[in-house]
């Protein structure tokens, strides 16, 4: 059956009402109208396009993608159309007084990471550099305390004053999510012999997409690279919910729901490509970090602990994937600059943007 959404009961009841119609005809007209709409949208026949996120040249070009700016492209056309294009963005979501805002808290753990790890190499601290781990973690430690208050109470705003147990709660979990994280993290360092070189670091490439088509203007920020005892670099991504396995699913990233790790790869290759002759290996880890991730207590010192919550994009898997991977890059692109922008786009396909750019242009091309 056509479940009828857009009306309540009551509405439904005033339409009868004031067209002098029966309620069946009334619904009967409803789910006409609606059907009649989903055939529209969902068709690709020549007609009057204007409403339906196929604006051809009127769309305003971009001058340089990000890695999240294309997955949203991937994701939701019509979200990046009304984001990218239209420049019209959510509200957000209006927070009791004793709410945190979860980017916030996002943001605020990147910042704590940051410090740490800029001390952690101001003090050539980290074991790969000759520190011993123990101190490396008192270091850590030492820092996380000193960074603490400034960065939470930023956070918090008045939830301090006003809940004071629930800051005591809050404020603990986070602290001691992080404290088990950055102790885990050393110990994988001095166990795998690598360092962080770079947090966040700014990165602006063109990438080569082959097939004759332009290479794409890209610009990001990592939250970290590291350098491995092979000297191949690894690329870190920061995330405090959701499911990090997603981020690097093969399907999910040929699909073009999951780009922005897979794009990271690409953006470091060609850093690295600039910086010498020798190419060294890249991949990529998402990492995640606070108390969703985190089981158990921090350690009594830099041994692994409650973590196991990191993600990896193997240089083997990327060589796999990465033909088909330029293919999606290459037709969102090309997709937004021929300003389509479908509505439906994340139903149609099981919700694969790319495959609808597939078959509308096989359809419309022979």
């Amino acid at each position: 059956g056509v479940a009828i959404k857009a009306f309540t009961a009551i509405e439904i009841a005033y339409l009868a009402e004031i067209s002098k119609k029966s309620l069946r005809d009334v619904l009967t007209e409803l789910k006409e109208a609606g059907l009649e709409l989903l055939e529209t949208i969902e068709s690709f026949a020549p007609g009057d396009l204007r409403y339906d996120a196929l604006v051809g040249g009127a769309a305003l070009q971009t001058d340089r993608w990000s890695p999240t700016r294309l997955e949203t492209m991937g994701n939701c056309p019509q979200q990046y159309f009304f984001r990218h294009v239209l420049h019209v963005d959510e509200l957000d979501a209006l927070l009791e007084e004793h709410e945190l805002d979860a980017a916030e808290l996002g943001s605020f753990a990147h910042r704590i990471l940051q410090e740490i790890y800029s001390g952690l190499d101001k003090e050539k601290a980290f074991p790969a550099e000759g520190g011993d781990p123990y101190e490396a973690a008192r270091i850590a430690l030492a820092l996380l305390g000193e960074t603490w208050e400034k960065r939470f109470a930023s956070v918090a705003r008045g939830i301090h004053d006003r809940y004071p147990l629930l800051w005591e709660g809050l404020s603990g979990l986070w602290r001691s999510a992080l404290s088990t994280f950055i102790l885990d993290d050393l110990a994988a360092m001095a166990r795998d012999g690598s360092r962080v070189i770079a947090v966040e670091h700014a990165v602006s490439a063109e990438l080569p997409l082959g097939a004759g088509l332009p290479a794409l203007p890209i610009r990001g920020r990592f939250d970290r690279v590291l350098r491995d005892a092979t000297g191949g670099s690894v690329v870190g991504d920061y995330k405090t919910m959701g499911r990090l396995a997603n981020r690097v699913n093969a399907a999910r990233m040929l699909k073009g729901l999951a780009l922005q790790i897979p794009l990271y790869v690409l953006m470091r290759e060609a850093e690295e490509e600039k910086a010498g002759p020798r190419i060294p290996t890249v991949g990529a880890e998402v990492i995640g970090v606070g108390p969703a991730f985190c089981e158990g207590p921090p350690p009594a010192g830099p041994d692994p602990g409650g973590y196991a919550s990191v993600e990896r994009l193997e240089p083997g898997k990327m060589s796999e994937i990465r033909e088909g991977l330029l293919e999606t890059i290459g037709i969102l692109s090309r997709t937004a600059a021929a300003g389509v922008f479908h509505p439906s786009a994340q139903y149609l396909f099981g919700g694969n943007a790319v495959q609808l750019f597939k078959a509308s242009f096989c359809k419309k091309n022979g």
